[in-house]
């Protein structure tokens, strides 16, 4: 049996199971705090994927159907077939947001639950963008048909450890060296999206650097446009260099995404009268079609009817964006015709929303405007807004104000917050300020401008009203907390001012207090602040007679230097014994999970000094107040 579970554990880790989720809510109890990753989501009878694009959803999707022995298919093809062939099976539907109509997209949703009430599937498993996911609207319509238990949950960003993997798969030998130019250009907070890294590590081969999105994205289709066998190169569609042809790619992208079809035929005649012929797009040369279907950008999906498509969404975005631009800056296209083609009422449909924020960072400056003020939001999570003219950033400003007016809470289905470094920029500086010292700004509204702070590059000039918006009495302990990230990112004035200044006056008076006292150790150690920092904290936590929250300081652990971890130990046993009356109820087991992961890490890494040292520190946690007496529960400490 033993050997079958850690076999089992081998194949997981080989596709790619042990990447990091966010369980959002369940029909199961789960430990809030307790790390999840995504072979846990085996455990429930039905599941839906949430993730940003690009994190790995499609990869991930066909990887699990298979180990389960399960049916793989987008949402689009299942509703087609009508789920014909499905009855009884585990059923993996990827793309829910690729498939949401552009005019009734509830009504479309209806009739994909219904499809999958009537054919009765013994699990289903589902996949959508977060940004397009419509929460508890959506989460509603398929409880009533889960046949049994269900999660919703979002995919993390990879590891350092993972994207370390990959960067190495890529080819790359020297991550250390990779990793600091990443930072160096501002690009490492892009480093946790898989698509997005391999992208990185493919143009960085030839050693430049993109120094923005665009410029990335730019040189990737020109490698998957590339025709890369020489034998090919000298005749016929090989013959066309990457220039010639990502116009065509643009326009192919365009017919996919615009048309909801799913690929395109090699066919003059496809047998599947669904699956347009590569023949039927008529403004674009026949040669430089089949040429262009043939490089990496696109994939085969269909051998029987020889239709191609993407290669990834997020690559057919861009490329249809630059398509359709160029035809509206150089040939005239009415940008209103293509704003009724891309939504409704002005407003762009949910699965054309990365198409949309593309074309207004690349359309001409005088019409972007159009696009920006309609989607906003789109336009950061999706496109590049650091490449918008000093003029459209305030207009994009602006309209996320706007829309912060019309809906206050319109960060509440996407905190993802990857993508909004390319929103911080110098020029916006003033309007970022105005933004944060204005008592009735939004939370939501506040919190994009520090995410966008915080993940972009600093923007040194507002120091001294950050400091102000810190101290006010008008912003949040959760807005604080973002602000001590962003201060401690800007330089060493403003980490000393948060060390000596403001940390020594932060009470504990209360547990929001404490969570601002555990992100300024975070943001400090070990520079500014020490071992007995952490250990400090630990006890005031321990000692506070308030409720605390779940896994309010199951992060420390992690920061601790290898030199450190024995003092932290130490330190923290003393001060909680010299209190041990003290010690409340509600937090005794916050404590004893920081001691015993903290303990385990020594153990594992051999940071402790003799088995005199160890005893003590086993001793105290076995008799530790309340959960004490449970050391032999522990599978950690018995196999060390």
């Amino acid at each position: 049996m033993d050997q079958k579970i850690n076999s089992l554990n081998e194949k997981l880790l080989e596709t790619g199971f042990n990447r990091l989720i966010t369980i959002q809510e369940s029909s199961l109890e789960i430990e809030s705090s307790e790390q999840k990753y995504l072979r846990d989501l085996f455990d429930f009878d039905n599941f839906i994927l949430l993730g940003d694009p690009g994190m790995g959803k499609t990869y991930s999707f066909k990887h699990a159907a298979e180990y389960e022995g399960a049916i793989y298919q987008t949402v689009g093809k299942f509703r087609g077939a009508r789920g014909r062939g499905c009855k009884g099976k585990t059923l993996y539907l990827d793309g829910l947001d690729e498939y949401r109509s552009r005019s009734d997209n509830e009504e479309l949703i209806y009739k994909l639950a219904d499809i999958i009430d009537d054919i009765g599937p013994k699990s289903i498993r589902i996949s959508c963008r977060s940004a397009d996911w419509l929460g508890a609207a959506d989460a509603s319509k398929f409880k009533d048909i889960f046949n049994g238990n269900y999660a919703i949950a979002t995919l993390q960003p990879l590891t350092v450890e993972q994207q370390s993997k990959l960067i190495s798969d890529e080819g790359i030998a020297d991550n250390s060296s990779f990793f600091e130019n990443a930072e160096k250009h501002g690009l490492d907070n892009l480093l946790g999206n898989p698509q997005t890294l391999k992208m990185i590590a493919s143009v960085v081969k030839g050693g430049k650097w993109p120094e923005s999105k665009i410029e990335l994205f730019e040189q990737s289709c020109e490698k998957l446009l590339a025709e890369h066998d020489p034998n090919r190169t000298r005749k016929g569609t090989g013959e066309f260099i990457s220039n010639e042809l990502i116009d065509t790619a643009g326009a192919i992208c365009a017919c996919i995404l615009i048309s909801n079809t799913h690929s395109i035929s090699l066919l003059g005649q496809p047998e599947n009268p669904l699956i347009p012929s590569y023949r039927e797009i008529s403004f674009c040369d026949k040669e430089k079609l089949l040429s262009t279907l043939t490089r990496r950008a696109f994939t085969s999906i269909d051998i029987s009817n020889e239709s191609l498509t993407y290669v990834h969404r997020t690559i057919a975005e861009y490329l249809a964006a630059r398509w359709i631009s160029k035809i509206i800056n150089d040939d005239g296209l009415p940008i209103n015709r293509l704003i009724n083609m891309l939504g409704y009422n002005g407003t762009p449909s949910s699965e054309l929303r990365g198409l949309h924020a593309w074309i207004a960072v690349l359309i001409n400056d005088d019409l972007a405007h159009l696009l920006i003020e309609s989607d906003p939001l789109g336009v950061i999570l999706y496109s590049d807004p650091s490449a918008l003219s000093p003029s459209n950033k305030i207009t994009l400003i602006k309209a996320i104000e706007k829309l912060s007016t019309e809906d206050p809470y319109f960060r509440s289905q996407n905190w993802s917050n990857r993508n909004l470094g390319a929103f911080s920029s110098a020029d916006l500086a003033q309007e970022f300020i105005d933004i944060l010292l204005n008592p009735e700004s939004t939370h939501h509204l506040k919190g994009l401008v520090l995410d966008a702070l915080r993940y972009g590059k600093p923007i040194l000039t507002i120091s001294d009203q950050l400091i102000e918006f810190l101290n006010s009495d008008f912003s949040s302990v959760e807005e604080k907390i973002d602000a001590v990230y962003v201060l401690s990112l800007m330089g060493d004035e403003q980490r000393e001012y948060l060390a000596n200044n403001y940390y020594p006056k932060i009470s504990v008076d209360n547990r929001k207090d404490h969570r601002l006292k555990i992100a300024l150790v975070k943001s400090l150690y070990p520079c500014y602040l020490c071992a007995e920092d952490i250990s400090n904290v630990v006890r005031d936590i321990a000692c506070t007679d308030k409720d605390i929250f779940r896994g309010e300081i199951g992060e420390l652990d992690k920061i601790i230097l290898k030199d450190d971890f024995a003092k932290v130990i130490e330190q923290t046993i003393a001060k909680l014994s010299e209190n041990k009356d003290n010690i409340s109820d509600d937090a005794a087991y916050e404590v004893r999970e920081f001691l015993n992961s903290t303990i385990i890490l020594a153990l594992e890494n051999n940071l402790f000094s003799n088995c005199e040292q160890i005893w003590k520190w086993l001793h105290y946690l076995y008799r530790f107040p309340k959960y004490g007496g449970r050391l032999l529960e522990n599978k950690s400490i018995i196999n060390w």
